[in-house]
């Protein structure tokens, strides 16, 4: 089963939130769904896209979502992954216009023998653009979790300010919670800013604030609190971005040692 691409184009200075959601009873035997959502968002507009995953048993979803920002544009992919055999994600966001801010949070949660793959690309196509890319999810029993991060600075993208942070909590041993990074640019990578990448698990459910709460409640609790910060922190300004994430940034100065031109006021081009 398959459902048409939407294509989705925003108007100048336009804002709206738009919500998808998959949802199902348990099937007897398997169904395949694959989806595609395309956003565009044009000068000085705003997008926030949520997309709640939540089949019942036997569903396998392929989804693809790609977002484009345009000079001043804002654009957020939310992607909530909770019900479905076999999940995987493929999400792009293009900061396509100079001063774009491009953000994709991910949330989820997986039991049983759930297998969910999170397959996350930011390209940069314009100079002093921003971008910021945080997931986390909790599992446990047999689960099996994936994440890919993918950033991609091509030339004439001087100013570049990049983010990746992938946070897992496991909950017992049979658990597995997969980080893969990629980073690619025409700089040598040594001559790049990149702090060390920001990803981990986890498997303590202990907290000095939940003494005396019966084990179990404390673990939902915990798992309960665990993605909120991610979600608080969505709509953070630019300068207030996490510093124990992935950080990519081009400098000017290093944009200007390689030829480019300065502008008045300091800037590069």
């Amino acid at each position: 089963m398959s459902t048409p691409a939407r294509w989705s184009w925003w108007a100048r200075g336009a804002k709206a939130t738009v919500v998808d959601r998959y949802t199902s009873a348990d099937l007897g035997s398997p169904v395949a769904v694959s989806t595609a959502v395309e956003l565009v968002v044009l000068p000085e507009g705003e997008l926030e896209h949520v997309a709640v995953v939540d089949w019942g048993a036997g569903v396998r979803h392929h989804a693809r979502v790609t977002a484009s920002a345009h000079k001043d544009a804002r654009v957020r992919s939310v992607m909530v992954t909770l019900g479905g055999d076999v999940v995987r994600v493929e999400a792009t966001m293009v900061a396509s216009g100079p001063g774009s801010d491009s953000r994709a949070l991910g949330v989820y949660f997986a039991d049983g023998n759930q297998h969910f793959e999170h397959r996350v690309v930011s390209r940069h196509e314009a100079p002093q653009a921003y971008s910021n890319l945080l997931y986390k999810g909790a599992l446990k029993d047999t689960a099996h979790t994936v994440f890919f991060g993918n950033l991609v600075v091509p030339p004439g993208a001087p100013g570049t300010d990049a983010y990746q942070t992938n946070r897992n909590l496991v909950l017992n041993d049979g658990a597995r919670a997969d980080t893969i990074r990629s980073w690619r640019s025409p700089r040598p990578r040594s001559s790049a800013r990149t702090p060390a990448p920001s990803a981990g698990s986890t498997t303590n459910t202990s907290s000095p604030h939940l003494a005396g709460v019966p084990t179990e409640i404390a673990k939902r609790l915990i798992v309960i609190g665990f993605p909120a910060g991610g979600a608080r922190n969505r709509f953070v300004s630019r300068t207030c971005a996490p510093n124990s994430s992935t950080r990519w940034r081009r400098s000017s100065r290093e944009h200007r040692r390689r030829g480019g031109r300065r502008r008045p006021g300091g800037t590069s081009g």
